[in-house]
């Protein structure tokens, strides 16, 4: 079975991931196919370069292709990405500045409301 993971609640990627998840894909025990993980919130500081967590974390997702993504407004609220938030409309796949009501071209370095942005390919590059 393959499963994807959603770090939404409080210390869901510094509890729940890094003391019972992680410890299992590591030795090879966890018993699904994890073939994503999406960080909100705080839970987005596992990602960080440095973080214990999210260095192993990394290892693991290069060795198994595990595709990792967090929340872009919590990366920029949280300075772990640069650019500016931008209100998507799914059906024409263009930014919406909701401030001047006005169509914007997506471009390199905006990111786009809930929408998610990979922090690694599978196989562990970097997006």
């Amino acid at each position: 079975m393959k499963v994807a993971y959603v770090s939404i609640t409080p210390r869901a990627a510094t509890y729940k991931l890094g003391q019972m998840i992680l410890p299992q894909l590591e030795v090879g025990v966890h018993g699904v196919e994890v073939v994503g993980m999406f960080f909100f919130d705080d839970n987005a500081f596992v990602l960080r370069q440095g973080d214990p967590i999210g260095e192993r974390l990394a290892k693991i997702a290069k060795e198994k292709g595990i595709l990792l993504m967090m929340c872009d407004a919590c990366a920029l609220e949280r300075n772990l990405a640069k650019g500016e938030l931008a209100l998507v409309q799914p059906r024409r796949h263009r930014a919406h500045d909701a401030r001047r009501g006005r169509a914007l071209q997506p471009r390199r370095g905006r990111a786009g409301g809930l929408l998610p942005r990979p922090v690694c390919r599978a196989g562990g590059q970097p997006a």
